[in-house]
């Protein structure tokens, strides 16, 4: 007999206590457990999330959930919040909720025959599984806040630098990155697409290092105002993290479109005022302004899913990414020298001190 569903119902309650919840899969004689705290509905972390990333979690190429695509994720001890029904969704993995009731002693009995006969084994699941490669987005510490209010015209900028971090660290990853700010322009956190485990978009790897490094301000996003800037607009997966972490108030200002299914119709786009897309993502005044807008112009015209994911190996689309490269690096001399006290100068002073701190430009 295999480590079925009843098998599940049994040894489920037994691993939690008060106020815990557990998520479990079974794999032959093995199963697996992830356990923690009941979440909050704004949580980015839980134990059905904390099962999720790591069966993604590659090993010499290859994950569990290819192994183990089509057995179902059971659960006991919470209900499901929206951002984990979307995720398990997307990446293919049904969830089933089990009673959690105290086990009567024939309960208990049966229980232990089955763990004999089946010579069952648990492997616990680390909480937080995925906090040591979200632990190297640590932000160090970065010049002054702007203190500006965000208009369109500056919300291009962050936009810029976000390109930016896409054409230099970025080129394996689907050339994906978001950056999170404070409502004056303060940079609390930033992501890139991962190319090793598939829920680690870049708009997820923002939000969950912002839980892992920077936690107080993570609480904020519940009663802030904030902006994620990211170059493709969110999927639905993503889409469901930022609206549940961000209790309504990120505000996701996106760069390409993307045209596939899984962006088409998200919890975003039937919310007024939640995210826009910038017309004319990088509109600057600077020589090669028309040639930029013109390449971007034609990507999209060209390729609706934007060429950041569909044309990773496409020339116009690496041309794309180094030119915005090379107007980053443009702006921060200019504003670097430049003899005013404008929004645009401490905006550049800011986006420069992150972009050194994470050696996309030299220091």
């Amino acid at each position: 007999m295999a480590l079925d569903k009843e098998f599940f119902s049994l040894v489920g309650p037994t691993l939690i206590g008060q106020g815990e919840c557990v998520a479990m899969i079974a794999h032959d004689k093995k199963y697996y457990a992830a356990k923690g705290p009941v979440p909050a509905k704004t949580d980015a972390f839980s134990p059905i999330i904390d099962m999720i990333e790591w069966l993604n979690i590659k090993d010499a190429g290859t994950s569990k959930s290819a192994v183990l695509t089509g057995k179902p994720i059971y659960y006991i001890g919470c209900d499901l919040v929206g951002h984990e029904t979307t995720l398990a969704r997307q990446n293919n993995w049904n969830l089933e909720k089990l009673g959690n009731k105290k086990l009567q002693p024939k309960d208990q009995d049966k229980l232990e025959m089955r763990i004999y006969k089946e010579e069952a084994v648990r492997e616990d699941v680390p909480s937080r599984a995925l906090s040591g490669t979200l632990a190297t987005f640590k932000l160090a510490p970065l010049a002054p806040s702007p203190a500006v209010s965000l208009t369109d015209q500056l919300q291009k900028l962050y936009m810029l630098a976000a390109f930016s971090v896409a054409s230099e660290k970025a080129k394996d990853r689907g050339r994906v990155t978001a950056i999170l700010t404070g409502a004056a322009g303060e940079i609390w956190s930033y992501g890139i697409k991962s190319d090793e485990n598939a829920i680690l978009h870049a708009e997820v790897t923002t939000i969950q290092n912002l839980f892992i490094n920077e936690p107080a301000k993570a609480q904020r996003l519940k009663t802030d105002q904030t902006y994620l800037f990211t170059t493709l607009k969110p999927c639905g997966m993503c889409a469901a993290m930022i609206a549940a972490c961000g209790a309504g108030k990120i505000h996701v200002v996106y760069g390409q479109n993307d045209s596939g299914e899984e962006a088409a119709h998200t919890c975003l786009d039937g919310k007024a005022g939640m995210h826009h897309q910038l017309a004319q993502d990088m509109k600057l005044k600077d020589p090669d302004q028309k040639k930029l807008i013109n390449e971007l112009q034609v990507c999209r015209t060209n390729f609706p899913g934007g060429p950041i994911v569909h044309l990773l190996d496409n020339t116009e689309s690496r041309n794309l990414m180094r030119l915005a490269h090379a107007r980053t690096v443009h702006k921060v001399g200019k504003y670097a020298s430049a003899q005013e006290d404008s929004g645009k100068k401490k905006v550049m002073a800011h986006l420069a001190s992150f972009l050194r701190s994470i050696e996309v430009i030299q220091a």
